[in-house]
């Protein structure tokens, strides 16, 4: 009966910080997905949100045939589905090469519940009863946030998730020694997470990319951050638990130094789109960029989630990039981390919040003088030629990249002996 207890108020927990990521309800328009709206809108039309979204549940809780994980536990257990996840995965494997728990820490997709093979099958009373109780904190959860389509699928994915990994970890009767994430708001990794914790497993954290105020506070038994900024940003959200690290994901680069250097009159032009870009604002910057008689060539690099015809209403006028083209180039870029990633490879950053919805300077780069903005009706000109990449740019840079200096070996240090005897007690 505890052990029910502790999964319930975990399952509360892990709500609160899956739903801060949307404002418990109160959805930024880049979270809101078009399936959800359809699926769910007669919540939209409905006086009575809260009944219709019950409904909902109930089908989804009862009707609704569920899938469960199939497969042995291994000792190491990831959480994270996209390629800079699993990049995170591959710098935790390099950081604990030669100790102790380099074997255990080796990546493989095998090991990642987020690609596990999932089929369904029967119902006993066990499975009936965990998704009644399950159901029962949905629906008392409702009052807590604010029902509209997109709350209705946070609220059923991480149930789901929930149940999904309870089943699991029930009907195989063992535990993974550690657990490893590469993010800490999806569904999948909030739901894990809390299990993990309900199971006493040891969970490390591999920060992916910068984070806001509107993430959830920082839990895990080890965090591996990415920058001061992080870390600073972690502390404003609330109390940080667990040991935290500050390591770059790459050692000092020639290329800081290239930054500093004056623009060139002419230059290529590549923007990096995130995944809810404005087709007309983008049409309109490709036309202006290409009309820049000091543009000599303008590609898109493209958010891993788009996909090729996305881009169809362009008509071939622009080369669109899978990769970061290895080509000197400077970058126009709405709201995205990867800001920080380009300009460690020295690549000149222009913020163009106009190329999305996605709240502006949502990573605040821009009012920490990390970046400039610029807006669309400059690009006719030479907005590159400024002095705003110099000595001082370098220092405030450090901020958001360690690898500037050295002082992060230090906690290189402490993380492997951290970890292998972490390992060693579990």
């Amino acid at each position: 009966m505890h052990k029910l207890y502790y999964a319930v108020r975990l399952f509360f927990y892990g709500l609160e910080k899956n739903f801060k990521i949307i404002r418990f309800g109160d959805v930024p328009v880049y979270h809101v997905r078009i399936e959800a709206e359809e699926k769910y809108k007669r919540l939209n039309s409905s006086r009575l949100p809260r009944l219709v979204a019950a409904g909902y549940l109930f089908r989804e809780f009862f009707l609704s045939r569920h899938k469960r994980y199939v497969g042995p536990v291994p000792e190491a257990l990831y959480c994270g589905s996209t390629r800079n996840n699993e990049r995170e995965f591959l710098f935790l494997q390099k950081l604990m090469a030669g100790t102790e728990a380099a074997d255990l820490l080796t990546y493989a997709k095998e090991k990642n519940v987020s690609f596990y093979p999932a089929k369904k099958g029967k119902n006993d009373l066990y499975h009936i009863f965990v998704r009644f109780v399950l159901l029962c904190c949905c629906l008392v959860y409702l009052w807590r946030i604010k029902v509209n389509p997109t709350s209705l699928r946070f609220l059923i994915r991480f149930a789901s998730a929930y149940y999904r990994l309870l089943v699991y970890f029930s009907r195989a009767n063992e535990k993974p020694k550690v657990s490893i994430f590469a993010n800490d708001h999806t569904d999948i990794s909030v739901a894990l997470s809390m299990v993990m914790k309900l199971q006493g497993v040891p969970r490390i954290y591999v920060q992916h990319a910068e984070v806001t105020k509107d993430f959830p506070a920082l839990d895990f038994e080890i965090s591996i951050l990415r920058n001061k900024k992080s870390l600073d940003t972690y502390a404003e959200i609330g109390k940080i638990e667990g040991a935290t690290y500050i390591i770059p994901r790459e050692e000092g680069s020639a290329s800081f130094k290239e930054i500093t250097d004056a623009s060139p009159d002419k230059v290529r032009v590549v923007i990096y789109l995130s995944s809810t870009f404005l087709k007309e604002k983008v049409e309109e910057v490709v036309n202006l960029c290409q009309y820049n008689a000091d543009v000599e060539s303008v590609a898109i690099k493209k958010h891993p989630r788009s996909q090729e015809n996305d881009f169809s209403f362009l008509n071939g006028r622009v080369h669109v990039h899978d990769v970061v083209p290895e080509y000197d180039h400077i970058a126009l870029v709405p709201n995205s981390s990867v800001v920080i990633d380009l300009l460690h490879d020295g690549v000149k950053v222009y913020q163009l919040f106009e190329l999305d919805n996605i709240r502006e300077d949502y990573y605040g780069f821009v009012k920490n003088s990390v970046t400039l903005r610029v807006a669309i009706s400059e690009l006719k000109d030479g907005f590159w030629k400024n002095n705003f990449y110099n000595e001082d740019w370098l220092e405030r840079f450090e901020t958001y990249d360690p690898s500037i200096s050295d002082h992060w070996t230090e906690d290189l240090g402490r993380l492997r002996s951290e970890v292998s005897m972490m390992l060693m007690e579990s």
